[in-house]
């Protein structure tokens, strides 16, 4: 068995730890493979994604562990590439699409943050309908491929 993981986040978007503990962390717990995928630049949410500085550093860190630690692991460069994400995947190994908002009225909402955004979107928008929230989210999810490449 190969144990990989290309799922993680950094402390450069919302990870609690630096790329370079997380690789050392990985090596120590037998993983042949780590892929960083970062929250992608959206210019509304600074909270979870990365800045376009983060964004530029998490690139040049995640390349220079590459190098640091070819002999030990193998470590991949991704993205998770939200919908409303402004730069494209080019300069990633690989990429993750994602939905973390909806688009509503004239505002996005989060919709894995906190259930009282959910419920203020389902009460402005939707006359309270919760249903008609979820289904306006896997209407969006459904064309996460076509908008982020991936």
């Amino acid at each position: 068995m190969v144990l990989v993981d290309k799922h993680t986040h950094t402390n450069l978007c919302d990870g609690n730890n630096t790329a370079e503990e997380m690789v050392q962390a990985a090596i120590a717990k037998g993983l042949k493979i780590i892929g960083f995928s970062g929250h992608s630049y959206t210019a509304f949410d600074l909270d979870f994604c990365m800045t376009e500085e983060a964004t530029a550093e998490y690139i040049r860190q995640i390349n220079e562990l590459k190098e640091k630690y070819a002999d030990q692991i193998e470590i991949l460069l991704g993205i998770e590439q939200d919908q409303c994400a402004t730069y494209g995947i080019e300069d990633y190994d690989y990429a993750i699409g994602s939905t973390h908002y909806i688009w509503c009225g004239d505002e996005f909402f989060s919709v894995d943050y906190k259930a009282e955004i959910l419920q203020d979107a389902a009460d402005r928008y939707f006359d309270g309908d919760m249903y008609s929230v979820c289904e306006l989210y896997f209407q969006t999810e459904a064309e996460v491929i076509e908008k982020t490449g991936a």
